[in-house]
């Protein structure tokens, strides 16, 4: 079960254009960030697990041999960490439309003393 290439490229250039609206301070373009925060959790929560060509085998493998086992340990584990990874990039682009907005709120008051 491949995902296809676009979702190696899609969360990525999301990302990037999330973090251009945070510095230029465009709000269009942070809304893509958060976008693709959601798409990197969707995706994410379906990588840990194997696809069933993993666990039932090739298509020129022995159809007596028993299906591959995958441990739980480590499925909690990509799991964990890609909850973790999905959370602290979540938490950065908080960050950086935290600082854009005072900055806009800084623009303004200089320019209302002008």
């Amino acid at each position: 079960m491949s995902i296809g290439v676009w979702a190696g490229i899609l969360p990525v250039a999301l990302l990037l254009l999330g973090l251009l609206g945070s510095v230029l301070g465009l709000k269009s373009l942070r809304f893509l960030g958060w976008l693709g925060v959601l798409v990197f959790l969707l995706l994410s929560l379906d990588m840990p697990f194997p696809p069933e060509e993993y666990r039932l085998g090739e298509v020129g493998d022995d159809p007596k041999s028993l299906p591959r086992t995958v441990s739980t340990a480590v499925i909690v584990t990509r799991m964990a960490a890609d909850l973790a990874i999905t959370i602290l990039v979540a938490w950065l682009y908080r960050q950086l439309g935290i600082a854009a907005d005072k900055q806009d709120r800084l623009a303004d008051l200089e320019n209302r003393f002008r």
